[in-house]
């Protein structure tokens, strides 16, 4: 039966998602099983209204009450349900599972006011283009549902574009992607001047490229954070040109000053001299990431046991 009011179509709608336990893949379809509702007066709920929103993450997408009752709040302004269904359609068929939409529609839930045809398609090819698609794709979404809001023309596809000139392989940029999404800034601001920079202190070519694969957040620092760091490993005496120096770049770029020093301080209560601890770091750069906690109980273990 079509139904040609809003209202009807609304007030139908939270009466059948009280007596049916809809999953995901509920449809507009849904809406023509039947021609009349015995209890259609049991819920007096306007299509304007916040309990019809939550209702609807709440007993068809599924999420809990609480991120349903914050979520509806953005989506006030829609006055039927059809583009909400067309976009859960949409997420299903393109294989997202559960966890997925709960997450994406959780982090952005203006995901749910998307035109499908115009907005969500164009986005979804260019990253089946790149050969992430499916569950691979819901999950790279449901961390990252904040890439759903950039242009692809102005912001995705010259990003990539950018960074392919280094990564060479869409297999290589999908590594990235799923570390560091490259669209949440603009690469002439932080991404080329730090590149600029990195080549300017002899990493170049292949040494460039692994950087960017095993340590892709590095270069997406403030440029004058990434010249701070390489002023410190280079006082550590590591070579640029070595393999180990991308190691020691990313395990220095996620320490703080005060963190180094209380570490440097806590290998001094074993009596090992800063020369000590520097020989050592430039061997084993990993023991200086761990935290002092860890540290401790290894060492303890080590003089003790």
């Amino acid at each position: 039966m079509a139904l040609a009011k809003p209202q009807s179509l609304f007030r139908l709608y939270c009466v059948l998602c009280r007596a049916i336990p809809f999953p995901l893949h509920f449809s507009t379809k849904a809406f023509s099983l039947c021609s009349s509702s015995p209890t259609a007066n049991t819920i007096d709920i306007t299509s304007s209204s916040p309990p019809f929103m939550v209702s609807f993450l709440v007993d068809i997408v599924g999420l809990p009450k609480e991120s349903a009752i914050a979520a509806s709040s953005k989506l006030l302004h829609l006055k039927t349900p059809e583009k909400l269904i067309s976009v859960l359609d949409f997420l299903k068929a393109n294989g997202f599972q559960e966890t997925h939409i709960h997450n994406i529609i959780r982090k952005r839930p203006l995901i749910l006011a998307t035109d499908v045809d115009k907005t969500l398609k164009p986005k979804f090819k260019f990253f089946q283009d790149l050969g992430l698609s499916g569950s691979d794709l819901g999950g790279f979404l449901s961390k990252n549902p904040g890439i759903l809001s950039y242009s692809t023309e102005k912001r995705a596809i010259p990003n990539i574009d950018f960074i392919k000139k280094y990564l060479h392989s869409n297999e290589n940029i999908l590594s990235v992607l799923k570390c560091n999404s490259a669209f949440g800034y603009d690469v002439d601001k932080r991404m080329l001047p730090n590149i600029k920079f990195m080549e300017s202190q002899g990493v170049e070519g292949s040494n460039l490229t692994e950087l960017l694969l095993s340590k892709p957040r590095l270069l997406d620092q403030n440029p004058g954070r990434l010249k701070q760091i390489t002023e410190k490993v280079k006082e550590l005496g590591i070579d640029p040109g070595s393999k180990m120096y991308r190691h020691v770049l990313g395990i220095m770029s996620s320490m703080s000053n005060g963190t180094w020093q209380r570490k440097i301080e806590f290998f001094k209560t074993f009596g090992w001299s800063e020369e000590d601890i520097l020989t050592a770091f430039r061997k084993l750069p990993v023991v200086v990431a761990l935290s002092v906690e860890k540290l401790q109980k290894a060492m303890a273990y080590l003089v003790k046991d």
